[in-house]
């Protein structure tokens, strides 16, 4: 997906595959201190795997994605 800009002012991303599940994360970029935070990795047992997509931005501050694998039963999660 592509990177987007939060209302915080930070850039938010996700990867399709690595971290340390191999399943993927998700990660953020302070543009005023140059700093890079992997914030979660994904799990394809807990959180799904293999994001797909892009990030949004609902009105309540939350990020949204969409997962293309795990989930109850295995075709992902949001």
């Amino acid at each position: 997906g592509k990177l987007m800009q939060a209302s915080n002012g930070k850039l938010y991303g996700i990867t399709g595959f690595g971290g340390i599940y191999t399943n993927g994360a998700i990660y953020e970029y302070d543009l005023v201190t140059s700093t890079y935070t992997k914030l979660a990795d994904f799990d394809i047992n807990t959180t799904g795997g293999s994001p797909h997509g892009d990030l949004v931005q609902a009105n309540n501050g939350r990020l949204y994605g969409l997962n293309s694998h795990g989930g109850i039963y295995g075709f992902g999660t949001n």
